[in-house]
């Protein structure tokens, strides 16, 4: 596994081996997209502090698109729906829910 955005390559393979067979059970599916959703913070969470700010998500997401995930949202949409206690910092439970 990559530990940083800095391996696109490495972050494409670890999407891929994340994705859900479709025959995948409902609790299967919730917890590979859990898995993926924490792996996912763990590589946008530049400074490992546990919080991801802006600045981290845009640079995050800019990367992926780079890498060629697909991606639907702005970083500033992004944010300021998974930033539930308005603190302007994302923590990893409002990430996954």
């Amino acid at each position: 596994m990559c530990n940083s955005l800095k391996d696109p390559e490495a972050l494409t393979e670890m999407f891929e081996t994340l994705r859900v067979d479709s025959g995948a059970s409902a609790s299967e599916a919730a917890a590979a997209k859990a898995n993926e959703g924490t792996l996912l913070f763990e590589l946008l969470d530049l400074n490992r502090d546990g919080r991801l700010s802006r600045m981290e998500i845009a640079r995050g997401l800019k990367t992926l698109v780079k890498a060629g995930v697909p991606v639907s949202v702005t970083a500033d949409a992004f944010f300021k729906a998974a930033d539930t206690d308005g603190d302007s910092k994302v923590l990893p439970l409002s990430w996954l829910f």
